[in-house]
């Protein structure tokens, strides 16, 4: 159920969502008031701003682990204007929050569960996302735990093999859940043949329709700002949250559910996180994917977040729009030409025949595709051949427009122009020498017409530069999103470095360490969310709610016999 723009008494607030017409538009948090309209408690409120300060909370102007900024404040409790009281809040509105708040009310039904979501629609991250496809997972434990333990091996024990074989062995129950009992489709390597969105929607328009779900109250614009910390760090009793007027509501609570996401859309932070580049190479897409879970944390005795993985996949130009026709082509092609810093070629740009990742740019000085018009023509005339996401699969093949956006980004200073390639050597900063026997070598292979003589490229993906005008477009490592830097353990439950559980604190989704190594390994997105939030649900009801989880939770059994297929 979710709120309009108007005022609930506190009374109401604390019997559940009945109050509220279903099926009205959730424009912001109780019209910008707050979750209640209790007066202020100046003692309550000066109490946990002292306990969060003696647990180490961040502090105006950075954390207590970096220098971070830390504009919106996240992780610094501040008296409250209001206090309100739910069993559980859940914080995102992806698939990990999304099925955990679901679960919540299916098997506890009298449990009051907020579910809290910063944007302006549900979905977070999980609105770009492709699919989970159905999977049944490990047969048994045994198989499970040696499946963990040989990702994490391969890891070089970067990855948890715990977290592994736990996912592995929930995933058939959890794709039960999703795909069959909630009805969610899926077609080849998407939701129902779109993106993630789809399922959020269906999922959201269920939590608003359907009576099983009248006790989870859904409040969109509503950013969860602190975590209400005991002195030791090893509790966490409530969440605090930004109203949109400014004022602050405390929610007193049982558990709290953090599935709020990667780092994507918040750099500054991610620079303390990461030895990669990312402010100087990397540029990130998402929807609000600032790392709040992750100052949220700090709080606790978890301490700093550590093993983050940059899950940069592709590559494009820093300053084009995501699905720019230039950037597929200039960025993205097994038939594009690659140079570094000194001039030289470095890698094959064919990797599998896909294109080399954005991790050869991180790891690079600097990565420039040169093209000239033979290559230009060629992929103008449908020559773009690389499958990865809906925006790059519709010029698979198809003609394209590219002289209009070397047009519209003539002003990028990562676009250059030149006659010749020993001008365009200079204007980029490399040796012309350097750079003109490079591309010779390159026009070379391609009229022999034999394939790649450095490394072994395939002679299809060999296209002529041809004539000047040249371009160089510097690349840019694309930031999906991040995997890791909340430590949980194999109920979900946040931890301290030696695993301790902090009592009533769980965290699900890509926010979470232990699922991937130093590069996301796909196939573990959708699915950590979806094991993270249905496990920290099923462990709230039956730790923190009293009640007991019922052995068909997913379904009937048979729906668990249907799931097949690979998790990706």
């Amino acid at each position: 159920m979710k709120h309009e723009g108007k005022k609930i008494a506190r009374r109401d607030f604390l019997k559940g969502a009945g109050a509220v017409t279903v099926g009205a538009a959730a424009v912001s948090l109780l019209g910008g008031a707050a979750l209640a309209d209790a007066e202020p408690d100046a003692a309550t409120a000066a109490s946990t701003v002292a306990a969060a300060q003696t647990a180490g909370t961040p502090v105006a102007g950075g954390t207590k682990y970096t220098t971070f900024a830390n504009p919106d404040e996240i992780g610094i409790l501040h008296p409250a204007a209001f206090t309100a009281s739910a069993d559980v809040v859940v914080v995102g509105t992806g698939i990990g929050g999304m099925m955990g708040a679901m679960i919540l009310a299916e098997q506890a039904p009298d449990a009051k569960i907020v579910l809290l979501e910063k944007n302006s629609d549900c979905g977070g991250s999980t609105n770009f996302a492709e699919c989970n496809t159905p999977s049944g997972g490990a047969s048994d434990r045994v198989q499970a735990y040696r499946s963990g333990y040989s990702q994490a091996a391969a890891s070089s024990y970067i990855k948890d093999p715990i977290l592994l074989a736990e996912l592995s062995l929930d995933r058939g129950k959890n794709s039960a859940w999703l795909f069959t009992k909630h009805n969610i489709g899926w077609s080849g390597m998407f939701y129902e043949g779109g993106n993630g969105r789809i399922p959020i929607q269906k999922l959201r328009a269920e939590v608003e329709s359907d009576p099983a779900y009248k006790n989870i109250s859904l409040y969109l614009n509503t950013r969860a700002t602190a975590l209400v910390v005991s002195d030791d760090g090893y509790e966490v009793t409530g969440i605090q949250v930004k109203n949109a007027d400014g004022t602050y509501t405390t929610i007193t609570c049982k558990a709290v559910l953090l599935a709020t996401g990667g780092l994507s859309t918040n750099f500054d932070l991610l620079s303390y996180y990461t030895g990669q580049d990312v402010q100087e190479k990397c540029h990130g897409w998402g929807e609000g994917q600032d790392g709040d879970g992750h100052l949220l944390v700090e709080q606790t005795a978890h301490g700093q977040c550590k093993g983050i993985t940059v899950s940069s996949l592709f590559n494009n130009v820093k300053g084009f729009e995501y699905d720019s026709a230039l950037g597929v082509a200039a960025t993205m092609q097994p038939a594009n030409l690659y140079v570094n810093q000194y001039g030289l070629r470095f890698t094959s740009e064919a990797i599998n025949d896909t294109a080399a990742s954005g991790k050869m740019v991180e790891l690079a000085g600097k990565v420039w595709s040169i093209l000239g018009q033979g290559l230009i023509s060629h992929f103008e005339n449908g020559g773009c051949t690389r499958h990865y996401s809906q925006f790059s699969d519709a010029l698979v093949g198809a003609p394209c427009d590219l002289q209009s956006e070397f047009v519209k980004y003539a002003g990028n200073e990562n676009v250059v122009k030149a006659d010749t390639i020993a001008e365009l050597a200079e204007k980029i900063g490399v040796d012309p020498a350097r750079l003109t026997a490079t591309v010779e070598q390159y026009e070379a292979d391609c009229a022999a017409g034999t394939g790649d003589s450095y490394f072994g490229k395939a002679a299809a993906y060999m296209i002529p530069l041809g004539e000047g005008p040249y371009y160089a477009l510097r690349l840019s490592s694309g930031v999906l999103n991040t995997n890791g830097g909340i430590r949980i353990d194999y109920n979900a439950n946040v931890c301290d470095p030696y695993f301790t559980p902090i009592k009533g604190l769980f965290a699900a989704g890509v926010c979470c360490s232990g699922y991937d190594g130093e590069v996301y390994g796909g196939g573990t997105c959708q699915t950590s969310g979806m094991w993270g939030g249905s496990k920290a649900a099923r462990v709230i009801v039956e730790d923190y709610l009293g009640g007991r989880v019922a052995d068909d939770w997913f379904g009937p059994e048979e729906y668990v016999s249907a799931a097949s297929g690979s998790s990706s």
